[in-house]
Parts: C-alpha cells; structure tokens; sequence
C-alpha cells in the first residue's frame, strides 16, 4: 500500500510540463497549478481552500513533535505535583505516628504533663489528602494522554441526547450573585457552584484527566507558526493556543475526524446574519470555518483561557452545554510569486450543529422582536424571533419535561458565562429535526465582547433615532441581554406532561 502511494504521490508531483505527460498517451495532469503534493503528507494543500493549509500543517511532523513536547512537559508537572502530595502525605503521617507514639508514652506515665507537653493539633494527612482530591490529581498512577469519553456525549440537544441522562430540577430560586455585577467589567468566571452540574461524571480516570486538565488550565498560551513552499507559493499558518484545542478536541474524541475534515472545504453562504463575516464549510459538512476581523481575533485571544475553561467544567463535570464548540482559531497566509496574490486570513473552526441533520426549518433567536421578522420568500432561509412568535400562536412548540429541564439548564450555565465574559448578541439557532422528531439547539455568535460601539450602537436604538417601533434595542447590556434571553426561550418552548411527568414539590396546586 505504501508503495501504491508513493507512486501516485510521485505522479502527482511531476509538473504538468513533464515528459511523462508528453508522450502521446492522452495524459492530463490531474491537479490544478494551485494546488500542491507535498512530499510524505497525505494532505493535497489547496491554494483555493484554506483549511487544507490548516490540515497540513497539523499533519506535518515537526507540529506534532512540538505538541506532543507540550503533553510531556505537562504529564511531567502532573507526576511532580503527584510525587509531591505523595511526599507531603508520607512526611505528614510519619509526623503524626510520632506524636502518637510520644503521647502514649507520656501517658503511661504523668497525664499531666502530656496534656502540658504535646500540642493538639488536626490532622495533617487528612488535609493533604483533602487537598489532592480537590486538585484532580492522582498519587502514583500513571500517567496516560488517551482520553476515555462518554459515547453520548453531544452538544446539540436533540431529543436522543437528553432522554438518555439524569437531570436536575430547574433552578427556580438560583441567582447567579449579580449584586456585584456591573454592565461591563473584567472577565472572570463565576464560582462553580453558580451552575447547574448533571448527576453522573465521564468515565475517565484521574490520572488521564489530569493531563487534559492541566493542559486546558494550566499551560502556557502557546502560538504555533509554521511555513513551507510548495511550487512558487509560500504558506505560512500560525495555531493559535495549539495545545489547548488539541486537548478540546481530545476531549470530544474527534481530533482524527477533524484533520481529515478541514483537508477540504468549500464557499458557503450563511443565511440570516448580519455581521458581514465570511464562511466556509468542510466538504462533509461537519464543521464550520468563519474568517473573523481583527476586533473578533483580539478579543477571542483574551476570551479562550476562560472558553477553555468552561469547557473543561462541561466536560469533567457532565455540565449541560449548548454553545457551539469552537475547535480551533488559526491565522491563515500564501504568497503564490507567479500570479501574484496574496491570501491573509484569521479563521475559527467550529462544529456545525446541523451535521447530518435535515432541519426543514431553521430559526436564529436572540430574544428580541426589534426587526427580527424575516420574509419567508426563500425555502432556505434563517427565520428570526418574529417568524417563531407567529408560528407558535398557531403551533406551539411542546417538549418534554425532561427536554424542558435540560434545555433550561444548559441555557442557563452559558448565558451566565458568557455574561461573566462580557459576552453579548449571540444567538439560539434552533432546527426542527423532521426525520427524527428531535429539536436541535445550539448557541452561536459568542466571540464578541461589550465594546464601545455596541454601547453607542444601544444608545441610538433606545433614544429611537433608528427607528424599531417602540420595542426595545437588539443591543444592551451583557447583564441585560442574558435575562432576556434566558426569559424568551422559556416563552418560546414549552412543557408539555407525558407518560413520565413528575410533578415538583413546589408545582403542586
């Protein structure tokens, strides 16, 4: 097999102009002059789709030697930390069996003097042990960057994904300590307490998910740029925090998946948004690829330690999530000398919520009925707020008790980190599942932070110059726009009883 390849990939770098294409044999050069074979990488660089800059470089060995530095240095700092606790333990019961030793010896002979003598003190093991458990770390087991997932594990809500876990009542009397909170303001992450956490736990062990946490917490924001020629077109592709998404998608078992998918991408054109950004789409359609400007790159630098975080919290805790997972943010850039032109780009790689689903309708929400209709002309199109509210005057949309539960909870964990974040203008986009009869659900549109454009752009709509019918702006504040959020989608979806309804404490009449 290997020698099959080599002969094809030999073929494929011969250049068009070749003799072997000169030979009367009616043989067409398969590839393009934009794109290039590369010696040992079985990834075909496209100048015309971007993510095959990005696959490349993810394949190529000296990337993955130097990723593969960053989980040894990490699995080195876990061992260390452990080996340490271990030590402190050890040191702190040998200590302990002392003190005991000395106290019955002074027993058996004046009480009096032993009660004088020997301290009272706690127990040091105890709280060495205390402070290892809280810390993820294991004591003496080996360490493993393999991470074991839960096989049903899935960000977008249908139907198959929530039925098949445990579930919490909805926090009815839970606030979210935002006393403290002003409109804009450092970002930080609220205690973990302030988030409704499922029953069960991931079926990993301490000491693999100790490595996966201490890369997604505690490494370095590591950059990773590489270059390389290929003809008489140089590439260069800068990996923004490497290590962490490599351990993110780690996490979501899809790191061979997602190289295999970004080595071919294609236009696409997304329907509803306003924010002007480009698209792309992998050809299998499993992720989304949006160029973002320098005002979203500089803010998504200073937002993915706390992103990262939040999703180590979904994942180690089972926390109900919906936000769209960004997979990977990269700075994309050729120079191709013959013809000329020159590619600069910042892309962000995220999940499309719809794979393989066949979503009829599709519904972008963002809890505001400013200018949120949209005309129903095209069969394709992303309707908004106004067109569900019309809809469900009609047809309401029911789900299930425990559907109602989980949504409501996974809401509620990511509009209070996003508001944290200073995060605002995201949105819901909701499909109707025909084939399954599954809602899917998904936030998107969570990069930009409260800057003083949007301030400026709510202070017009409030004072009306722009119009809007009276109805309130589509921009406010973090604080602001996350209750409201969080209040139209408990409008928007409601419960209905079935075969399993339990009827809380606090429901009953």
């Amino acid at each position: 097999m290997n020698t099959l390849w080599k002969t094809i990939s030999n073929l494929l770098m011969a250049p068009g102009t070749s003799q072997l294409f000169q030979l009367g044999l009616d043989l067409t050069y398969p590839l393009d002059p934009t794109e290039h074979v590369i010696a040992g990488s079985p990834i075909i660089v496209r100048e015309e789709e971007p993510s095959s800059i990005i696959a490349f470089t993810l394949m190529d060995s000296m990337y993955r030697s130097a990723l593969q530095s960053m989980y040894e240095k990490a699995k080195e700092e876990v061992e260390a930390e452990a080996e340490g606790h271990s030590s402190s333990v050890g040191a702190d019961t040998n200590a302990a069996a002392a003190a005991a030793d000395d106290e019955t010896k002074a027993l058996s002979g004046d009480l009096s003097a032993a009660l004088t003598d020997i301290p009272v003190t706690a127990s040091a093991s105890n709280a060495a042990s205390d402070t290892a458990s809280d810390a993820g770390i294991g004591t003496g087991a080996a360490i493993d960057t393999k991470v074991t997932v839960d096989p049903n594990y899935n960000s977008a809500l249908g139907a198959a994904a929530i039925n098949n876990a445990d579930s919490l009542p909805p926090p009815r009397s839970r606030r979210d300590s935002e006393s403290s909170h002003s409109d804009c303001q450092e970002p930080s992450l609220p205690p973990a307490n302030d988030f409704v956490q499922a029953t069960s736990a991931p079926p990993v062990a301490a000491s693999q998910d100790a490595v996966i946490e201490r890369i997604m917490l505690h490494s370095p924001d590591h950059h990773l740029k590489f270059g390389f020629t290929a003809g008489q077109t140089k590439f260069v592709c800068k990996v923004y925090y490497a290590a962490q998404f490599d351990a993110l998608r780690r996490c979501n078992n899809c790191e061979d998946s997602y190289i295999e998918s970004l080595s071919r991408c294609m236009g696409y054109v997304a329907s509803g948004g306003k924010s002007g950004s480009g698209f792309l789409r992998t050809r299998d359609e499993r992720f989304i690829i949006k160029k973002v400007q320098n005002a979203e790159s500089d803010a998504f630098l200073k937002f993915a330690p706390f992103y990262f975080e939040h999703m180590y919290r979904t994942y180690r805790d089972v926390m109900l999530t919906v936000l769209a997972k960004i997979f990977g943010f990269c700075r994309v850039s050729y120079r191709n000398a013959s013809t000329g032109k020159v590619v600069k780009m910042s892309v962000v790689i995220m999940e499309n919520v719809f794979y393989e689903r066949k979503c009829q309708r599709v519904f972008d929400l963002k809890g505001s009925e400013r200018n949120r209709m949209v005309e129903e002309t095209d069969g394709n199109a992303v309707l908004q707020d106004e067109n569900l509210i019309k809809l469900i005057r009609q047809n309401p949309i029911c789900i299930r008790q425990q559907t109602k539960r989980h949504l409501h909870d996974a809401i509620w964990n990511d509009t209070l980190f996003l508001s944290k974040m200073n995060v605002m203008d995201y949105s819901l986009l909701v499909g109707f599942d025909e084939n399954k009869k599954e809602l899917v659900v998904g936030i998107v549109d969570f990069i930009r932070t409260f800057t003083w454009d949007k301030k400026l752009e709510s202070w017009v709509k409030e004072a009306g110059i722009l119009g809007g019918g009276g109805k309130g702006p589509t921009i406010v504040s973090p604080k602001q726009y996350k209750n409201r959020f969080r209040e139209a989608m408990e409008r928007y979806f409601l419960m209905v009883p079935d075969k399993f309804f339990v009827m809380q404490d606090d429901e009953e009449m």
